[in-house]
């Protein structure tokens, strides 16, 4: 763990520390994510086992690996592939062969504390949910999961692991509603969902529910239910490996459920194209958009994996404005963007704008930042 009295010399962020969160007053640890991996052999992360400390900046991992299949998912980068069926597959394949060091999600909280984490760090938490999913839930391709946990870096392993599995995300307030209401028994294909992950203080109808700690590290949610439970708890001793089962899904499987219908993989990804051609490879995204299904994590999240990019998520705009974490000044940005798009969005005020310079952001997503384009 970094001594929180330390200070960082500025530049780019040494590989083994690609994942890390700030916090407010200079402190800085390891986040659960742990180092990166070895590119030479399986993607280890690092991290001592166990739970974090109470007060601690640096909750604890098991180490984790994972295996991904990119069979049918290499693409030039601008251009997202469809001929694999699972959305995770051909988003994340391509960047852990090129650069599974490399951040791709900053995330800022409320409260000014910081986030980051790389390729390899999005995968291995996307593993361990899809292995949840179905290997000790059970759950088939095909089954339906409710994922209504917010903005935050959690929702983006819960989504990328929901789609690894085969499964299709709602975020239905009644997980009974639509078009996946009239299915025979929970966990198979086609059944009403019968798992859902909420943030804390929200509930659902599911069997299984899981709550995500509002805490920006991901500490355990000690604001359970009795018939709840605490996500990182249910997560961490998950399998460090993932392997889908059975024949390959087909593109057109479903990947998102709406009020008004069903998104499968291939309209997720051209919704995704759409947004990315906008952009030039290694944008860094800026959004204050809350993660919407299916459009608003397609032009954010979804967006800046499809470009060989990153996404610096502030909370979503409720007017009072984010707070900014101490430090950023030893970000690695990557490369810069160009100004190719233009549009409406609402005007950034100065902890935003300040937010965007110290990341380097390229591009903006809902918000108007002087000298940066908005993507459409």
């Amino acid at each position: 763990m970094t001594d929180p009295s330390s200070t960082e010399p500025a530049g780019p962020v040494p590989a083994d520390q690609a994942d890390r969160v700030d916090r407010p007053g200079g402190m800085r640890g390891r986040s659960l994510l742990g180092g990166g991996p070895d590119p030479a052999g399986p993607l280890v992360a690092p991290g001592p086992a166990g739970g974090p400390a109470p007060g601690s900046t640096q909750p604890a991992s098991p180490p984790v690996s994972v295996q991904v299949a990119v069979t049918g998912s290499s693409r030039p980068l601008g251009s997202v592939g469809t001929a694999s069926g699972s959305v995770t597959v051909a988003l994340l394949g391509p960047l852990l062969a090129l650069d599974p060091h490399r951040p791709r999600l900053t995330a800022h909280s409320a409260d000014g504390a910081r986030v980051e984490l790389s390729t390899a760090s999005l995968a291995n938490w996307a593993a361990k949910v899809a292995g949840l999913l179905t290997d000790e839930l059970g759950l088939a391709a095909g089954s339906t999961v409710v994922v209504r946990t917010g903005t935050r870096w959690q929702t983006a392993a819960i989504l990328l692991g929901a789609w690894w599995a085969g499964c299709a995300v709602t975020d239905f307030e009644d997980p009974t509603d639509a078009d996946v209401a009239d299915a025979a028994q929970p966990g198979r294909a086609g059944a009403a969902p019968s798992v859902a992950f909420v943030a804390e203080g929200d509930d659902s109808g599911c069997d299984e529910v899981f709550v995500v700690s509002a805490d920006p590290l991901g500490a355990p949610s000690h604001d359970l239910e009795p018939h709840q439970q605490d996500f990182s708890s249910a997560v961490l001793p998950q399998a460090d490996r993932y392997t889908p089962r059975g024949l390959p899904r087909s593109p057109d499987a479903v990947a998102v459920r709406t009020g008004s219908g069903a998104v499968t993989v291939t309209q997720l990804l051209q919704l995704v194209d759409t947004t990315a051609a906008q952009l030039p490879t290694g944008s860094r995204l800026l959004s204050t958009g809350a993660w919407s299904l299916p459009h608003g994590v397609a032009a954010t999240l979804l967006t800046a994996l499809a470009v060989d990019g990153s996404l610096v998520q502030l909370p979503p705009d409720d007017g009072a404005g984010p707070a900014v974490a101490a430090d950023l000044s030893d970000v690695d940005a990557g490369a810069p963007g160009d100004d190719r798009t233009s549009g409406p969005a609402g005007a950034a005020g100065p902890d935003v704008e300040r937010i965007a310079a110290m990341e380097k952001a390229t591009a903006t997503v809902g918000v108007l930042v002087p000298g940066l384009p908005v993507v459409r």
